[in-house]
């Protein structure tokens, strides 16, 4: 297996956590007829898995990249996960800024 970059590692950290709390969704969440405190636990349940991906996500996104390819990767986690409307919106725009001037040779 060759060398993955520090940005490749947590994309794929991204990905499993991402697979995690879908995997959980897909078998826990309760059908429409459930009861209040069903609702409730499964939601307590799945704060977990949503922490780490959005913690996993943001990670990825502050890492530089060192391809064009990861840019892409980096992009399309920053747009499926809503990354815009966070409160860190201004700082993750600054990496992604930094990543664009590097690979394309301005920084």
């Amino acid at each position: 297996m060759s060398a993955l970059s520090p940005f490749a590692m947590r994309r794929a950290a991204f990905v499993a956590a991402k697979g995690a709390y879908e995997s959980h969704r897909d078998e826990c969440r309760p059908d429409d007829a459930a009861d209040l405190a069903t609702e409730r636990a499964y939601e307590r349940s799945y704060q977990p898995l949503v922490e780490a991906m959005s913690e996993a996500g943001i990670a990825a996104v502050r890492c530089p990249v060192s391809s064009v390819t990861e840019l892409a990767d980096k992009l399309a986690i920053f747009k499926d996960e809503d990354m815009a409307n966070l409160e860190a919106i201004d700082d993750l725009l600054d990496v992604l800024i930094a990543d664009a001037r590097l690979l394309g040779g301005v920084a």
